[in-house]
């Protein structure tokens, strides 16, 4: 982090061993004895316990040019369980209701 902010704030181009011995030569590389290290698998994203009972869907459009100059639209449904990750793809000519209740 500290490479990383002296380089975008400041300019400063160092390599992160570098930077660890400098904080090794002026005493600061150790935090303090009463910060505890956090465990990595602290969050689960978005993650539910039944499948199916929350599914993300989003709408992407596509655009295709024809051999004749001609541009096609489609439209990508993706639907995502956050239990399951299980992802399901579709597309479609039109974007109206009736594409979008067949999820």
């Amino acid at each position: 982090m500290i490479v990383w902010h002296l380089e975008r704030y400041h300019d400063i181009k160092i390599s992160p061993n570098g930077c660890y011995r400098v904080l090794v030569r002026n005493k600061l590389n150790r935090l303090p004895e009463n910060i505890k290290k956090r465990s990595r698998n602290q969050f689960k994203g978005y993650e539910k316990r039944v499948p199916g009972h929350h599914v993300q869907i989003d709408v992407k459009f596509l655009f295709f040019n024809k051999k004749q100059g001609k541009h096609i639209k489609h439209f990508q449904y993706t639907a995502i369980d956050n239990c399951t990750r299980i992802r399901v793809l579709k597309t479609y000519n039109h974007h109206t209701q009736a594409s979008s209740m067949t999820w």
